[in-house]
């Protein structure tokens, strides 16, 4: 008898461990628009980390998403750029299923670079398998692996590409003077507007506007432009964020995102916009 209830007593106490282990706290999940790019094209990576747990989690939350990205032969592809705290969630705190979605630019983190004139850095052509881990201080660790390949861009891709590299270099050389070189890129995207580069360019062309040549309106004229134009591309979301701003009235800021639904529909950037829509109608939307 007393064995029995010994017996009984082990597996009481045993079952809420054994429950607390085999319950995940976290569910993530990572994301592509496509599997299959070109070279130089922007890789935007989706990551949705989500509390499935039945209580609110407090945490700090920020360096723990780690993205490892690895070639066909298992090299590990070195991360440069910024900090990985714009990899993690910045918050301290997660409600019972909320969850918390943000699109990573890996082409500004990883890759080889392209040109002094371009801050996105390209892959060869190759095959490639993305690595993402999320480790909050006191929860257990949870993966995810995302593969894509890369390849040499062909027809008007390949032209597309060629040109920009003859920019870059006439650029380098001091072939340009005043507002050639952003013209040069300007005509090439109006040439092949649908163009996988397009984004790229007018992203450089407002960069070169601002930074160099002080015309601010010319730059926010093009940034609003790539926004509009192309609002699958994260490139576009500086200027989202300054036209919303601006605008005084949630319902206004609730017409604009739905005009750029559309245009962004199967590429990570949806979700961004989707989650504009209900922070807005929540009224948890902050300027």
């Amino acid at each position: 008898m007393k064995s029995i209830i010994l017996f009984i007593i082990i597996i009481v106490i045993s079952l809420p461990g054994s429950y607390l282990k085999a319950q995940k706290s976290f569910q993530m999940k990572a994301e592509l628009a496509k599997t299959h790019f070109i070279t130089y094209e922007r890789i935007d990576l989706g990551i949705e980390i989500k509390n499935v747990s039945n209580s609110i989690i407090k945490e700090n939350f920020r360096h723990n998403v780690h993205i490892k990205i690895f070639d066909q032969n298992g090299k590990e592809i070195p991360r440069k750029g910024l900090s990985t705290d714009n990899f993690s969630p910045y918050k301290d705190e997660f409600k019972i299923n909320e969850e918390w979605f943000n699109v990573v630019e890996l082409n500004d983190f990883f890759g080889k670079e392209l040109s002094f004139f371009t801050t996105s850095r390209y892959y060869d052509p190759g095959k490639y398998i993305i690595k993402i881990s999320f480790k909050p201080p006191h929860s257990e660790e949870i993966t995810d692996n995302i593969s894509f390949q890369v390849t040499k861009p062909t027809g008007d891709e390949a032209i597309v590409f060629t040109t920009l590299l003859q920019i870059f270099d006439n650029a380098k050389n001091g072939k340009y003077k005043g507002s050639e070189y952003p013209e040069a890129l300007y005509s090439l995207h109006i040439y092949y507007p649908y163009s996988v580069y397009s984004p790229q360019m007018l992203d450089i062309i407002g960069a070169v506007y601002q930074s160099f040549l002080n015309d601010q309106n010319k730059s926010d004229m093009i940034s609003k432009e790539l926004l509009e134009k192309y609002p699958w591309s994260p490139l576009g979301r500086g200027m989202l964020n300054i036209i919303l701003k601006k605008m005084k009235s949630d319902k206004e800021r609730r017409d604009y995102i739905m005009k750029l639904l559309p245009g962004s529909k199967n590429y990570p950037m949806h979700r961004v916009l989707e989650n504009l829509l209900k922070e807005l109608k929540n009224n948890t939307w902050k300027k």
